[in-house]
This record gives structure tokens, C-alpha cells and sequence, in this order.
């Protein structure tokens, strides 16, 4: 299991495998192929940046939503995630989740 932190350090979800999960171990949404962000509903999200953060284009045009799916079991609760050190995101990027 993989944590994904905002750029401020405070994580706010886990990767495992190829599926996000909220810190409660509910399925959010999912990573595809391209390192592409997608809620369950199929809505785009971001990219996977660094392996830790989920991040979007401020100014790029939305991708297109996909099929939604249907989630996979919950996770146990994250329960002692360590906050991180902030993170200066590439310019024109902000946090996505």
C-alpha cells in the first residue's frame, strides 16, 4: 500500500495496486495505464505525480469522463499516516485530491 499526500504533506488517500482508496479504506477510484487518476464514476481526476500525489494541469482542457466501474472491497482504515514535508508542485499544477 502506497500513501498519496497533498503537496502541503497531509495524506489523503492510499494506492494499492491500482486502486485509491480514502483514508476510511473506502474505493475511490482508480490509476490507469498512462498513470491517469480516475474516480470510480469514471471521472478524470489527475495524474499520478512522483508515485505520492495526485495532481492536475490548472490550465490544460479536462479529459473525457470514462465508463464508471463497480468499486472493489474496502481496505482496514489507514490509521498512522506521518504527514511529509511540503512539496513545490511543476509549475501550472495543483493538487487534485
Amino acid at each position: 500500500m502506497k500513501a498519496i499526500y497533498r503537496s502541503t504533506g497531509e495524506c489523503v488517500a492510499s494506492l494499492q495496486g491500482r486502486d485509491l482508496y480514502d483514508l476510511s479504506g473506502r474505493s475511490i477510484g482508480y490509476l490507469d495505464d498512462d498513470n491517469g487518476v480516475f474516480l470510480n464514476s469514471g471521472a478524470y481526476l489527475g495524474s499520478l505525480y512522483q508515485m505520492s500525489y495526485v495532481v492536475k494541469s490548472a490550465t490544460a482542457v479536462r479529459r473525457g469522463k470514462r465508463a464508471g466501474r463497480i468499486a472493489p472491497v474496502m481496505l482496514t482504515p489507514l490509521v498512522s499516516i506521518v504527514k511529509r514535508e511540503k512539496i513545490a508542485l511543476p509549475v501550472g499544477y495543483v493538487d487534485a485530491l
